[in-house]
């Protein structure tokens, strides 16, 4: 497993737990608790860490180095996700659409496609969004931000208030970016 993909797990986890730390708080200290359970996941990961957690049932928050800039790695394909079934929810997009897997959409990285599937099969954009999110797959991900395209999550994150959420490019595909 690369580091990358440690950091996400750690996120994960650390999102996770975090919530459940936060339900058992007491409502005088809700982010004691939080920082209980967090500081230490920090401490103990090799890498640079940033983590803004907010419990939506109690309030409950916790942040370390909140407001600097990081990449985002494959952390970016959850809000890419969350646009894909906003769209979808709103009659922009067909989740049953095919999406089909060609030579020329191989990238290196995470996840099943290229290893395991013949470029030519076709799936559901639905599908290519779970390969995209359970096994970090990065062919899967550049299908699905083609059919999205990039700017949209962009212009989605935005528009919840996450002006500073972006995908500049498609996964393994040069630096060219969209976003400044």
């Amino acid at each position: 497993m690369n580091r990358h993909c440690v950091g996400v797990t750690i996120v994960w986890v650390v999102t996770a737990f975090s919530l459940m730390a936060a339900e058992q708080a007491p409502a005088d200290q809700p982010s004691e608790a939080l920082e209980n359970a967090i500081e230490p996941l920090i401490k103990r990961h090799e890498g640079e860490v940033g983590v803004m957690v907010r419990h939506l049932g109690t309030g409950a928050s916790y942040s370390h180095r909140p407001d600097e800039v990081m990449p985002t790695a494959s952390l970016i394909k959850f809000p890419v996700m969350l646009t894909v079934y906003q769209q979808a929810a709103a009659g922009k997009l067909d989740l049953q659409k095919p999406v089909t897997y060609r030579e020329e959409d191989k990238v290196p990285g995470s996840g099943v496609l290229g290893p395991h599937f013949t470029p030519g099969v076709s799936l559901p954009l639905r599908d290519a969004v779970r390969l995209m999110m359970a096994y970090s797959d990065n062919i899967a991900t550049n299908l699905v931000l083609k059919e999205l395209e990039l700017a949209t999550t962009n212009t989605q994150m935005e528009a919840w208030d996450c002006p500073n959420t972006k995908i500049h490019a498609f996964v393994f595909r040069g630096s060219t970016s969209i976003a400044p």
